[in-house]
């Protein structure tokens, strides 16, 4: 019976063992995700605000070569 118990306790302990491992491993891997959607964010919205930027400028080029046609 003892070695019945034993290996018993055995197993238990590695299937533990196994669940605290993939548990450090979910984690990980989710702050990983983090980061990435962090970084994700990030650089979509500098992208937004660059985009913004190259409107208003090609705005302005239509504006001034409006303004250089009538005046020059």
């Amino acid at each position: 019976m003892k070695k019945i118990t034993d290996d018993a306790a055995s197993r238990v302990e590695k299937v533990m063992k196994k669940s605290e491992e993939q548990a450090i491993m979910i984690e990980s891997l989710h702050r990983s995700v983090c980061r990435t959607y962090s970084c994700f964010e990030e650089q979509k919205s500098y992208c937004d605000k660059n985009l913004i930027l190259l409107i208003a400028a090609c705005d302005m080029n239509s504006m001034i070569a409006n303004w250089h046609s009538i005046y020059v």
